[in-house]
């Protein structure tokens, strides 16, 4: 099981590993890091410079400044809730989508989503798998127990059989 941006470390080794891995359950994968590094950039400056603007996925791409992402991504000392990320990070995954990472194991696969997550939106991915699960209401952790008990019991189900 991995969750959001747990699965671009491992779709960077997933050649090397697929063999001795079976069934894999995806929450809320943030495989674009491309579009999502350029939407985390957009909602925060909008936030600062123009706070009435509702900064979306679908809209992202019309307030996108991208010499003043470039710049950004050099930051250093950056805070994403409680972790720091280094500069390096930005740098090296700004341009990489990983979606089709898993093209030749999507049956192994199981997509657990929240339809009303912000973080990683669930149309930032250009990939759909053929066991999923979209959670009503869901945000991108779906931690609550009413949204965990929608998706776990099925992932168990999942990777048992």
């Amino acid at each position: 099981m991995a969750h959001s941006v747990g699965m671009c470390p491992l779709a960077m080794v997933f050649d090397q590993l697929k063999s001795s891995i079976g069934k894999m359950v995806f929450i809320a994968p943030a495989l674009n890091q491309r579009g999502l590094m350029r939407y985390y950039f957009v909602r925060d400056s909008m936030k600062k410079k123009n706070p009435g603007i509702a900064v979306s996925w679908s809209n992202y791409r019309e307030y996108l400044d991208e010499a003043a992402f470039l710049e950004d991504c050099q930051r250093q000392g950056r805070m994403a809730r409680e972790n720091y990320i280094e500069a390096g990070y930005f740098l090296e995954t700004k341009d990489l989508d990983f979606a089709h990472s898993f093209d030749s194991v999507k049956d192994r696969i199981l997509h657990v989503h929240g339809d009303c997550d912000q973080s990683v939106p669930l149309e930032s991915l250009d990939v759909v798998f053929e066991n999923r699960i979209i959670v009503p209401g869901g945000d991108h952790d779906l931690e609550r127990p009413d949204f965990w008990n929608q998706w776990f019991p099925l992932a168990v189900e999942f990777l048992a059989k």
